[in-house]
């Protein structure tokens, strides 16, 4: 039996969801949010986070798959794939805004903490404003290269431009 446009179900399993276009209460097993309308204006959500607050700043690592890994997926799946490991190992630190204002300053920072290994690759995650089930979203917003020179190692900042980027913070001073 084929349902035509205009014609009634007259099955009962398949009827619309109870909550379609309704308000949701609970979000990953909190209380939402209600927004507020004054005058007819919705007021917008005010965070709790202040300006001069620190930020989270996540580094993660980026590694070469090994073989076996590699070698699990199929033939089709390997052409077209990233052969890289995400996250292997990771830091997380509670840094003020200033020191993730310009490119030099963001190497700095991973020059102190990141342990000194040559030709290494680090994500610089930061957190958004999105929650998912475990009330953090950590995005890309760029990587980090750091690599072995004759004076000592050097660290480069390759900002994401694409989707997520730098240059959108508030904390920005890179001109």
């Amino acid at each position: 039996m084929v349902k035509t446009k205009g014609s009634k179900d007259k099955v009962k399993h398949r009827r619309t969801r109870s909550d379609k276009n309704k308000k949701r209460k609970i979000y990953a097993g909190k209380k939402t949010l209600h927004r507020k309308n004054v005058n007819g204006n919705f007021v917008s959500y005010v965070p709790k986070r202040k300006r001069d607050d620190n930020i989270l700043v996540r580094f993660c690592s980026v590694e070469p798959m090994s073989h076996e890994g590699l070698m699990r997926f199929s033939k089709e799946t390997r052409r077209k794939m990233h052969q890289s490991v995400y996250g292997k190992s990771s830091l997380t630190l509670s840094v003020p805004p200033e020191q993730l204002s310009t490119k030099e300053k963001i190497e700095e920072l991973a020059l102190d903490y990141l342990w000194e290994i040559k030709d290494s690759y680090w994500l610089l995650m930061l957190w958004g404003t999105s929650k998912n089930t475990h009330h953090c979203s950590p995005r890309a917003f760029g990587i980090i290269k750091i690599s072995q020179h004759p004076s000592g190692l050097k660290a480069r900042v390759i900002p994401s431009y694409k989707r997520r980027s730098l240059k959108r913070m508030f904390f920005w001073r890179d001109h």
